[in-house]
């Protein structure tokens, strides 16, 4: 059973902060007192003194456009709106950018490289992995296949793929992200990172990882 756009939306009206489910809250849906101390903290809290929260790690990605699920809350879109099957990703990927050379004669592999190590400072969304943290095998046939698991179908005339007789391409779902305030509402992105370039993929992101990182000693 599936919501339209505007019960979905209803959800995000809900609020469990103040009642008795409050201890099942998650701390990063929560927003504790901002105090600014001298140096920013690992996570980016409080970089924003009026909206504390924003930019921080561990919460929602912003969208651009509203999500597009298939049951208006968590679950991928497999159909078209004339109710047709969505192609393969990876039908979409070799359509749109086709393994092709085309080397520039004054930009090196290093502005790429610098470009990828900045967007590792601002996002990464973390996927779903097992339980003991080890990362899902999607493509495994027979029952027992992670609810997570999302595996990506691979034409049969897939110019790489079909070189080495694999036509499954390993893909898992991201985590969930906590809701502001402890509410409810449609599956949100998580961002690892805080959204500031802060150095947060050297330094780490949280506290206790910032810590790990560190001797102690100056």
């Amino acid at each position: 059973l599936g919501l339209d756009a505007n019960q979905a939306q209803s959800l995000e009206l809900v609020n469990i902060t103040d009642t008795l489910l409050s201890d099942i809250c998650l701390q990063t849906a929560l927003v504790p007192p901002c105090i600014p101390g001298r140096y920013r903290e690992p996570t980016g809290y409080c970089n924003n003194i009026l909206n504390p929260r924003w930019g921080t790690s561990h919460v929602a990605l912003r969208r651009m456009v509203a999500n597009a699920y298939e049951n208006g809350l968590d679950i991928m879109r497999f159909t078209s709106i004339d109710d047709s099957l969505l192609p393969s990703p990876r039908l979409i990927s070799t359509s749109l950018h086709p393994s092709t050379s085309d080397l520039h004669s004054k930009i090196s592999l290093m502005v790429m490289q610098w470009g990828q190590f900045i967007d590792h400072d601002i996002g990464l969304t973390p996927f779903t992995t097992g339980a003991e943290n080890e990362p899902l095998d999607c493509c495994m046939t027979g029952s027992g296949i992670h609810p997570a698991c999302r595996p990506i179908r691979v034409p049969i005339d897939d110019q790489f793929y079909k070189q080495h007789n694999e036509f499954c391409i390993n893909f898992a779902r991201s985590i969930a992200a906590p809701r502001p305030g402890c509410g409810f509402g449609a599956r949100q992105q998580l961002n690892q990172q805080t959204a500031f370039i802060d150095g947060s993929m050297i330094y780490g992101n949280i506290d206790s990882l910032a810590e790990s990182l560190r001797t102690g000693q100056r």
